[in-house]
């Protein structure tokens, strides 16, 4: 595509913003579409902006891009691996705030709609709700969130299993580790659960391996994939961390995957340091501005770090930061669990790495605005992996993509079939 010479902001689109995996020639094209000295009226303003990589605005992305073209064309050469990352950040940053002024449907509406779906789902399933939930239909657009003695009705449950079968996919998932919102229908453990957990008692996990991920490439890539390599809320214990990083799904084996499973969901999962409380009793030390930068009355750039946590001893290893500099902001504040679920497989149990024998895989609702360019949830994805030294190692996958895939190798029909009814799938 040739672009004009000039693109205003209100004329970008997302088709003309270079895709991910652009080559420099290409970016530099879309680079050079915003003249960052003639907008500031100077060098020394133009360069102030980039220099301090503000990126608070469109306006700002579009200068720091036009800043890094200008800078490896004087050096009379091709940006280091270091700087195409971030170059590679900066127009992914372009093609988010384009495309989330161009969203069409508001997180309240997706979430709104599917409450309506359950409540009908409710009628039809549960007639006689005071056994089974807290309470009947709210007036304040909640979902259906199903007694304590009743959540195990909240996966999808073949009519005619035995109650051996009942037993073997609740048991995926022992009570004690269903999270704190499992009797929600907005569960996205009890969503999990009830796909891959069903496809696992039943012994038909081997139909996702041709199943290709967003980009087209193989999603469980050289994995082992049988119900014998897998399982759910699997602890990973060698990061040192406090409370054991918890995958949704894991493959084990010399190929390993991480599994990360969200539904309604407005992000990936932040970093908890940046939101304590003043009143939190590790508040003084554990404290995070939201920046790798040395902080009062830390040694560290990273509050976890402090606490033996190794997760910035691997990071340089695996994705291009460099743990010895500053990085404003952190580049774990908004993405921490992508991170966390990568390093968990990409760190071996004997302290070593490797980018080409796990991957990790993020599972979405492709309706959830969050997940679409613009959203949070994108955004982290599409960071994390520009940051990766193997990209290939973070992968991403619509339920609806996998739930597709299931019709048409004819897998499973009667929960295909509760999936539409129930989530609209």
């Amino acid at each position: 595509m040739e672009l004009p010479e000039e693109i205003r902001n209100d004329e970008l689109t997302l088709e003309l913003i270079p895709p991910p995996q652009a080559d420099w020639d290409e970016i530099q094209e879309f680079a050079m579409t915003f003249s960052g000295y003639d907008y500031w009226g100077s060098f020394n303003a133009c360069a102030e902006i980039a220099n301090a990589k503000r990126h608070d605005s469109l306006t700002d992305l579009r200068t720091c891009l036009f800043f890094e073209q200008r800078r490896w064309r004087h050096f009379g050469m091709s940006p280091d691996e270091e700087a195409m990352a971030y170059i590679r950040q900066l127009v992914a940053g372009i093609r988010d705030k384009v495309a989330s002024e161009n969203s069409l449907v508001p997180i309240s509406n997706y979430k709104a709609d599917l409450v309506q779906r359950y409540w009908d789902y409710q009628q039809s399933h549960f007639p006689d709700w005071e056994k089974f939930f807290e309470c009947p239909r709210a007036l304040d657009n909640r979902p259906p969130v199903f007694l304590r003695k009743e959540a195990w009705r909240n996966l999808i449950i073949n009519p005619g299993a035995s109650q051996s079968e009942i037993k073997c996919l609740l048991s995926l998932i022992p009570e004690p580790y269903r999270h704190k919102w499992f009797r929600s229908m907005n569960s996205s453990q009890a969503l999990a659960q009830s796909i891959l957990g069903n496809l696992t008692i039943n012994r038909s996990l081997e139909c996702l391996e041709e199943l290709k991920d967003d980009d087209g490439h193989a999603l469980l890539g050289k994995a082992q994939v049988s119900a014998d390599s897998f399982s759910m809320e699997k602890k990973i214990e060698h990061l040192g961390e406090p409370r054991s990083t918890s995958l949704d799904g894991y493959f084990a084996g010399r190929y390993q995957i991480a599994i990360e499973c969200k539904f309604t969901e407005t992000e990936v999962g932040n970093c908890s340091r940046p939101r304590l409380e003043p009143s939190a009793s590790n508040y003084k030390t554990e404290f995070c501005d939201g920046t790798y930068t040395l902080q009062i009355p830390r040694k560290e750039r990273c509050s976890l770090t402090k606490i033996g946590v190794l997760y910035w001893k691997f990071i340089p290893e695996i994705f291009v930061w460099d743990s010895d500099k500053d990085i404003k902001p952190c580049p774990l504040n908004k993405n921490y669990q992508l991170v966390r679920n990568i390093l968990a497989v990409g760190v071996k149990l004997d302290g070593t790495t490797s980018i080409f024998d796990s991957h990790a895989v993020l599972i979405y609702d492709e309706r959830n605005p969050s997940f679409q360019p613009g959203g949070n949830g994108y955004t982290a994805f599409t960071e994390t992996r520009q940051a990766l030294k193997e990209p290939n190692m973070l992968r991403k996958c619509s339920w609806q993509r996998i739930i597709q895939h299931m019709r048409i190798s004819n897998v499973l029909p009667w929960l295909t079939e509760e999936l539409r009814l129930k989530y609209g799938f």
